[in-house]
C-alpha cells in the first residue's frame, strides 16, 4: 500500500510539476503580449478636442503655437511600408493664419517644411495633396515640423468636423450671419416689388 501510494504521488506530483513549469513558461509570454498590446493602445491615445466646431477652435487656439490653413505639396516619402518606418516629407504653403507667434514671422504665402514619422502607433498625421487645417504644438520644434494626428489637423472639405472647425476659426468680419443672409435675399425682392408697383402706376 505504501509503495502504491508513493508511486501514485510521484506520478501525480510529476504531472503537477510539469504543468506548473509549463504555466511558468506561458505566463511571461502572455504578460509580454498584454504589455505590448497595452502599449500600442496607449501610444496614440489623444485628448478629445471638442464635440463642436467652436470647442475645437478654442482648443486649438489655446493649446498650439501655430494654427493655419495651408496647401500641401512636394510630398515625398522615405522608408518602407513593409518595414513600418515611413517618413512623409511635405511642404505647406500658408493660405490663412489663425494663430502664430510674432517671432515666427509667419505670413500668407510662406512655406513650412514638415517631416512626419508615420510608423505605427506614433500618431503621425498623414497629409495629402490638398488644403489642410494645421495646428502645431510648439513653433520652436521646427522646421521641419512633425505633424500629429492628436492635433487639430484635417483636410478641408473632407468632413463637417473639419468645415465646422474652420468656420469657427474665421474672424467675425469673414462670417455671414443668418440675419445678413436674410437681408441680402430680402433687399433684391423688395426692390423688384417696388419697380413693379412703379411700372403699374406709370402705365395707369
Amino acid at each position: 500500500k505504501v509503495t502504491v501510494s508513493v508511486l501514485y504521488w510521484r506520478s501525480i506530483g510529476s504531472q503537477s510539476i510539469s504543468h506548473h513549469i509549463g504555466a511558468m513558461r506561458i505566463v511571461p509570454t502572455v504578460l509580454l503580449l498584454l504589455c505590448g498590446m497595452s502599449a500600442v493602445a496607449l501610444a496614440c491615445s489623444c485628448i478629445n478636442p471638442g464635440d463642436t466646431g467652436s470647442a475645437r477652435a478654442q482648443y486649438a487656439l489655446e493649446n498650439f503655437d501655430f494654427v493655419f490653413l495651408a496647401n500641401v505639396g512636394d510630398i515625398a516619402d522615405t522608408g518602407s511600408v513593409d518595414a513600418n518606418n515611413v517618413v512623409r516629407n511635405a511642404t505647406l504653403t500658408i493660405t490663412d493664419i489663425f494663430k502664430a507667434p510674432a517671432s515666427a514671422a509667419l505670413s500668407v504665402g510662406a512655406t513650412l517644411a514638415t517631416s512626419t514619422d508615420l510608423t505605427c502607433c506614433l500618431c503621425g498625421y498623414n497629409v495629402s495633396a490638398a488644403q489642410h487645417l494645421i495646428s502645431i504644438y510648439r513653433a520652436a520644434e521646427g522646421p521641419p515640423y512633425s505633424l500629429s494626428s492628436c492635433s487639430v489637423n484635417c483636410a478641408v472639405g473632407s468632413s463637417t468636423w473639419c468645415s465646422d472647425t474652420v468656420a469657427a476659426l474665421q474672424p467675425p468680419s469673414q462670417k455671414t450671419s443668418p440675419a445678413t443672409h436674410s437681408f441680402m435675399y430680402a433687399v433684391p425682392g423688395a426692390v423688384t416689388m417696388l419697380l413693379m408697383l412703379a411700372a403699374v402706376f406709370y402705365t395707369a
